[in-house]
């Protein structure tokens, strides 16, 4: 059996806030951007990191949006993973707060 493919996809948000204007707009984004880069490739093993550097508001919304990509990967492929990179101190409180920051790889800024 061949080795899985291997990727590691980096999306730069520049975008303040992530709330509910701006969630269902990321989500689409992040969705088409798995599958121009990887495809149907059911083998890839896939890195899908984040950088959030500039986010200072996370809304309800926006932690949906992130928990509905990690299971889109975590179902294509166990070993997936979402990479919150960068994460503001008021963004790692929001998910401290809702008992979701270990849901994801957070990096803090």
């Amino acid at each position: 059996m061949a080795d899985a493919n291997k990727h590691e996809l980096t999306a730069l948000l520049t975008e303040r806030r992530i709330d509910n204007d701006f969630a269902p707009v990321l989500y689409e984004r992040l969705m088409n951007y798995l599958e121009a880069a990887c495809g149907a490739d059911e083998d890839s093993e896939i890195s899908l990191i984040v950088d959030m550097k500039t986010v200072m508001y996370l809304s309800s919304a926006g932690i949906r949006t992130f928990l509905a990509v990690n299971k889109t990967l975590k179902d294509k492929l166990d070993k997936n993973q979402l990479v919150l990179r960068n994460v503001s101190e008021p963004v790692i409180n929001v998910l401290e707060m809702t008992g979701l920051l270990n849901s994801f790889n957070v990096i803090k800024a």
